[in-house]
């Protein structure tokens, strides 16, 4: 049995070889992926399951070593690059690029439990860090998606990326808008609305956030005591 599933694998690997020139898997699993569109696709010691990619332009690049589970991928534009880094975890996300040369990257060790990530413009990204613990239902956005002007028709509103450095802790339902970076070590409370920037290793909750504890750390092992 178990080399009739090798068999297969390697067919479907092969196939997907021929008809997307440039994409390549090594020692990666997959089950229900969809890749629509053509770009620079490589699989490295990766685990996807009942996600689908979307790729509209010329010229976009993604990179996986980690896990993406249940997930939706759209990138719009051209020249633009997702890289999900060694032992990663990302879950019911949906990560939408528009625009061109943006970036999405999340570093090595981080997990997503689900939400909505958006990047539009010009050399925009959102940028997340190693060893990052991210809940769900999150909302990232690097972009108000619109523009506004003022009267002489002066975009005021133009689009900044959100970097979250390593070791963050994000909770459930929260939401970072553009041109924040949240500081190494945060922790960030549930419900929380992050506007402005985040210093390394404090506690950060409300609407907006706002700093009620400095000087903390924390750890990924469950509370028993």
């Amino acid at each position: 049995m178990k080399l009739v599933v090798v068999k297969i694998y390697t067919f479907c690997a092969l196939i997907l070889n021929v008809v997307f020139r440039k994409f390549v898997s090594r020692n990666s699993c997959f089950w229900n992926v969809k890749i629509n569109g053509r770009g620079k696709v490589r699989f490295t010691n990766a685990y996807l399951h009942k996600t689908r990619f979307n790729l509209s332009g010329p010229n976009h690049s993604i990179s996986v070593e980690g896990g993406i589970y249940d997930s939706v991928i759209n990138v719009y534009g051209e020249n633009n690059t997702l890289i999900f880094s060694e032992n990663t975890n990302v879950h019911n996300a949906t990560i939408i690029l528009r625009g061109n040369n943006l970036l999405f990257y999340i570093g090595e060790k981080s997990a997503i439990g689900g939400g909505r990530f958006v990047i539009m413009g010009q050399s925009n990204q959102i940028e997340i860090g190693s060893n990052c613990m991210l809940a769900d239902q999150l909302e990232v956005w690097s972009t108000d998606s619109h523009p506004i002007y003022d009267v002489e028709m002066n975009m005021i509103n133009p689009s900044a990326p959100v970097v979250i450095q390593n070791n963050v802790w994000i909770g459930s339902r929260t939401t970072v808008l553009k041109g924040v970076t949240v500081g190494e070590g945060a922790i960030i409370g549930m419900n929380s609305v992050v506007t402005r920037d985040v210093p390394k290793q404090c506690v950060c909750v409300g609407n907006p956030a706002k700093v009620i504890r400095s000087g903390v750390t924390w750890k990924r092992e469950y509370i028993n005591m």
